[in-house]
């Protein structure tokens, strides 16, 4: 994505209807519809499509919701805990104050998503596709990027901390203005843009990848 460029809005409508605090959040499709405080604890929700909806202030943790869709979403304040968002889709959305800790999100499709202000703990995105997403201040500490695909990504202001970009295809992704600490997959950052202050910061795991020794003294 380039600098300047932002991933398109979700498509929300002007009034949601309330979940019930009693809505199982079953293998269903909701459309507009909110859900507001509500907390989730294992359940199943396989292929669920969420179209037009909003999440604040939920908590899911440990729930099984492989392929399940987002689209035209906004999520704020979201607490998932081991989740499972295995070969899910998001497309137009949002998700903002939001903590993932230990979530499955491999073979997921992201397109046009803006993370903002989130904290991604040990998040498995292997073999993802992220086209036009946004990362904005946000904390990724030990995620897995491996085999993933990114195309026009934006990390701006983040903590990439412990990351692995293990035969990762970047294309035009950007990675100026964050913190870079790379523990696997220093030989897939062709095509990733950094600035030269990060480069620098990168020589000596690029360095030690292609077996170059670097030796002040004669």
């Amino acid at each position: 994505m380039a600098r300047g460029r932002r991933a398109a809005g979700p498509r929300i409508p002007p009034v949601l209807e309330p979940a019930g605090a009693g809505d199982p959040m079953a293998e269903a499709t909701y459309e507009g519809v909110a859900f507001t405080d509500l907390e989730r604890d294992g359940i199943g929700a396989e292929r669920a499509r969420f179209l037009g909806c909003g999440f604040t202030g939920c908590a899911f943790d440990r729930c099984q919701m492989p392929g399940a869709a987002f689209h035209d979403v906004v999520v704020e304040r979201l607490r998932a805990v081991e989740i499972d968002l295995a070969e899910s889709s998001w497309r137009d959305a949002v998700v903002a104050d939001t903590l993932l800790a230990g979530a499955e999100l491999y073979d997921a499709r992201l397109q046009r998503v803006t993370f903002r202000d989130c904290k991604l703990d040990a998040v498995n995105l292997r073999g993802a596709s992220l086209t036009d997403v946004s990362f904005e201040r946000c904390m990724l500490g030990e995620a897995d990027f491996g085999r993933a695909s990114l195309r026009s990504v934006r990390f701006d202001g983040c903590r990439l901390a412990g990351v692995d970009f293990s035969e990762v295809s970047f294309e035009e992704v950007d990675l100026r203005g964050s913190e870079l600490e790379i523990a696997r997959g220093y030989d897939s950052l062709g095509g990733a843009i950094v600035s030269t202050g990060q480069l620098i910061a990168l020589a000596p795991g690029l360095a030690a990848r292609i077996g170059m020794v670097v030796r002040d003294e004669p």
